[in-house]
């Protein structure tokens, strides 16, 4: 059997689930190799400035991650310097090399191929990485990567140019993703594009999960599932909520995340008195996400942009309609009428409404549940299993 070399700046470390969709993904195709070895790269920012604002909470965090395995897979913490400043993060890639480089001689790890998820500064990396070895490389565009990244400039299209062009095939979870991929030449013959998927021993139909939550029988709940950024457009589901409360005093909305917006939300919230009405209930553990996603009647996502949205397929595999947005990722999911309701992005207005005709349909949970299934990991896995035999000529 063949080994498998995963890069990338997105891995749980242990006993941690958040950031799972790589994990998730490894899990559903590890049992094909003798050996995967992951390496995650993980920002390193000075002890003397990690107290500053502008430092991500997740560089702090991953300062002190540690290596662990588990079954047949092997993950490795590769720490590189980094600081919030373009000049900066341009020099990531090279830094990411010189550490895999070095770990890859210092444990003698041996592989067959190569899957890097996300173009900069993990496919860069990857790709100086086949420069030397000549090993086949998948590289994974999972976003902000793809759709905003290549466009801040020459310098860093160059970089992510140069990451795709150097991989053998491409993929990406939408087709809006890969026309973004097209408009920096990358040939439209390499890129396949492949759904995300979910866990469906974890997000699935939950009998109890408001009592669990503690949460109340008597109200119509709404919920969203994000970071607290701009670009997830939570301020226009608290406007839509003004709407909604007039219309239908009985529903409540929980926003489960955390992110820089949090505080810009809380003002809005307390201007519209739906401080009852809205609630900011912070980040959960991955775990405890389906529980949330089957306490509510109606999953609402409001981003004014998404590569694909997995969050829209677990609220699926739980049972449960949705409200989204079109936004590049989510119309290519809610593609039945029977499963939710589209609307145009950075509508409040738009949303209200169509959180309001959810509300008043009655929806077949059994084909919600249905229509998810095509997107269980092992579904998917089945496709990226088909890549990985192509290149090794199996």
């Amino acid at each position: 059997m063949e080994n498998l070399l995963i890069i990338t700046d997105r891995y749980p470390s242990e006993g941690v689930n958040t950031s799972v969709f790589v994990k998730s993904q490894v899990d559903a195709v590890r049992h094909h190799f003798e050996k995967v070895i992951v390496l995650a790269l993980s920002p390193y920012v000075p002890r003397i400035l990690s107290h500053l604002p502008f430092i991500n909470p997740r560089w702090k965090r991953d300062a002190m991650v540690r290596d662990y395995s588990y079954d047949n897979v092997s993950v490795y913490f590769l720490k590189y310097f980094n600081l919030p400043f373009s000049f900066v993060k341009q020099r990531a890639g090279e830094a990411c090399f010189k550490e895999i480089q070095r770990v890859i001689e210092g444990k003698g790890i041996d592989f067959s191929i190569i899957h890097a998820h996300f173009t900069y500064p993990s496919g860069y990396a990857a790709a100086k990485l086949k420069g030397i070895t000549g090993k086949p490389l998948v590289i994974t565009g999972h976003g902000y990567d793809v759709y905003d990244l290549p466009f801040r400039g020459g310098a860093w299209r160059e970089r992510v140019k140069y990451a795709l062009m150097s991989a053998d095939i491409i993929t990406t979870p939408s087709k809006s993703d890969a026309s973004k991929m097209q408009e920096i030449g990358i040939p439209a013959e390499k890129i396949w594009m492949i759904h995300n998927g979910y866990d469906e021993k974890l997000f699935k139909p939950i009998e109890g999960a408001r009592k669990r939550l503690n949460l109340p029988d008597d109200r119509r709940i709404t919920l969203s599932v994000g970071n607290l950024e701009k670009v997830k457009g939570h301020i226009y589901l608290v406007e839509a909520m003004a709407e909604v409360h007039r219309q239908r005093p009985d529903v409540i909305c929980y926003i489960v995340g955390e992110g820089s917006e949090r505080k810009r939300l809380e003002k809005r919230i307390r201007e519209l008195k739906l401080e009852r009405v809205v609630k900011l209930v912070g980040a959960k553990p991955h775990d405890e996400v389906p529980l949330w996603m089957n306490a509510c009647d109606l999953f609402v996502l409001p981003s004014l942009r998404e590569s694909f949205g997995i969050v829209v397929i677990e609220a699926l595999a739980s049972g449960k309609p949705v409200v989204a947005t079109i936004n590049g990722g989510s119309e290519e999911i809610i593609t039945d009428d029977g499963i939710g309701i589209l609307v145009e992005a950075g509508d409040a207005k738009g949303l209200a409404k169509a959180v309001g005709k959810a509300l008043d349909t009655e929806w077949d949970r059994g084909r919600i549940v249905k229509f998810a299934e095509r997107h269980a990991w092992e579904n998917v896995a089945d496709e990226i299993l088909v890549i990985y035999e192509d290149l090794l000529g199996g």
